[in-house]
């Protein structure tokens, strides 16, 4: 009966100590994965602070982005507005300057015509003393482009 019961009592022993074999090796286990674990919830932290710092690079690049884009288009509509006012300005000018050419063009045409006078043979006028006496009005064309253009030399 004894040999019966110490086999009974050996393995119970024998199961006994394969169940704590098999405790240690799950709480080895067990170990490692929370081991494991907390080195991947530390390196999510470190991915997420990561993203994180990326993200709020980016964002403070758009900003500036935008920032930047404000002011490019203030600027643009300034170059137009100085633009559309230099346009004005030119069209002034040239129509200014178109007026002057008319003006210059009608000018030459009354001094050739004077000159196309004066050298047609005149009514012989009393001769008039230009050196020393003032002009006195005698009607002559002479007199007359004398006291509009005082430096013409006209006898």
């Amino acid at each position: 009966w004894q040999d019966g019961s110490n086999a009974s009592v050996n393995d119970k022993d024998a199961e006994l100590a394969k169940l704590r074999k098999r405790c240690v090796a799950l709480e080895r286990a067990r170990q490692e994965m929370v081991q494991h674990a907390g080195q991947q919830a530390r390196a999510a932290q470190l991915n997420l602070a990561a993203q994180t710092r990326a993200v709020q690079e980016k964002t403070t690049t758009l900003e500036q982005t935008q920032q930047m884009l404000v002011q490019a288009e203030d600027y643009h509509k300034r170059q137009q507005q100085e633009m559309q006012k230099l346009s004005k300005q030119l069209q002034v000018a040239l129509q200014e300057r178109d007026n002057l050419d008319a003006e210059l063009a009608n000018t030459r045409q009354e001094v050739q015509q004077m000159k196309e006078e004066l050298s047609q043979p005149a009514v012989k006028a009393p001769s008039v003393d230009t050196n020393n006496a003032v002009d006195q009005p005698d009607g002559s064309l002479g007199y007359h482009l004398r006291m509009a253009i005082p430096d013409l030399e006209i006898p």
